[in-house]
């Protein structure tokens, strides 16, 4: 199945299946992990800031739509559980493209038990010029982000203008809501 978004997102779709058919990782640890990963399902949760948004989007949403079936559950995404973006510039890549698809969330193949608590929760400040709501973008993204949460980052120097986009890994805006939902995890 081709991405509605091809010339937007098929370029690491067609580097992951050139890599994964011409070479073979031979490691045994990554051989056990993704054993070890696939026996009990857990929740995964991606936490991804400014054009990382984009490429695990991009990244999400090919490996939800591969027909490679040499990965595995955990490489496919199955257990996404939460996406977690901050400062993410998704928005400014979607102009070039005719029809914008978000992933799917939660996975069709999460288990029941982890599908209610699936989000995808969006910080953004809007000083920040690389950062944006996601919402809006279209009737299918505001479906599948739970909430763009509007947050103040940065110092007296640079809450107020671009250089914000560098500070929500220091900001307790953002580093305090996220710690305490990933402590639920631990």
């Amino acid at each position: 199945m081709q991405s509605p978004t091809a010339k937007c997102q098929s370029r690491s779709a067609l580097f992951i299946e050139t890599f994964t058919a011409e070479f073979e990782i031979p490691s045994l640890a990554v051989t056990a992990s993704s054993q070890q990963l696939a026996a009990k399902p857990k929740p995964m949760i991606v936490l991804a800031h400014s054009l990382g948004g984009h490429i695990m989007s991009n990244y999400i949403w090919d490996m939800q739509h591969s027909t490679n079936r040499r990965t595995s559950a955990f490489e496919r995404m199955d257990y996404l559980s939460e996406i977690i973006t901050f400062g993410c510039n998704i928005p400014m890549f979607t102009f070039a493209c005719n029809t914008v698809q978000p992933i799917e969330l939660p996975p069709a193949a999460l288990p029941d038990e982890l599908k209610a608590p699936a989000k995808w929760v969006n910080y953004f400040d809007p000083d920040d010029v690389f950062g944006y709501p996601l919402k809006p973008i279209n009737a299918e993204y505001n479906n599948v982000v739970s909430e763009d949460i509007a947050i103040n980052v940065g110092n007296l120097l640079t809450s107020w203008n671009p250089a914000s986009h560098g500070s929500y890994w220091t900001d307790n805006d953002f580093t305090h809501p996220v710690s305490e939902y990933l402590s639920r995890f631990l």
